[in-house]
């Protein structure tokens, strides 16, 4: 009688086919765009900002052309979050998102993912110090 593989081999061979197709897809592709900062990448004329984060949390503090905001998160919003930012002094010529988002890892892979979009108004904190970065000393 010929053995019989278990369930688990075959469903780990699947996962494991998979991940590699999606490796050798991801090499391929041809990914436009450049880094314009350390977790900022222009695409076209958007830019993305790319937060990592545990979980949600609002507001989400922003600096962008020299100048901070805060990001009020709405609510309902899951992970990954792409928050179009307006109220920005100086845009860029597109749209300034804040991508929110988990720290890649094989669990990824197997999550079900439901992006989360919305547009969200922007404001300049307005604090009892307002140069608090140590630059006016």
């Amino acid at each position: 009688m010929p053995s019989r593989r278990p369930l688990y081999l075959i469903a780990l061979s699947s996962v494991c086919f998979a991940v590699m197709a999606l490796a050798a897809k991801l090499a391929s592709a041809d990914l436009s765009g450049s880094q314009v900062a350390d977790d900022a990448w222009r695409v076209e004329d958007d830019v993305f900002l790319d937060r990592i984060v545990t979980a949600v949390s609002s507001p989400v503090p922003v600096r962008w052309a020299g100048r901070d905001y805060t990001v009020p998160v709405p609510p309902d919003a899951s992970l990954p979050a792409f928050l179009i930012l307006d109220g920005i002094a100086d845009p860029p010529e597109g749209e300034l998102v804040l991508v929110l988002r988990r720290r890649p890892g094989m669990l990824a892979l197997l999550r079900p993912v439901k992006r989360y979009h919305a547009a969200v108004r922007v404001a300049e904190p307005t604090g009892y110090l307002p140069d608090t970065d140590g630059a006016g000393d």
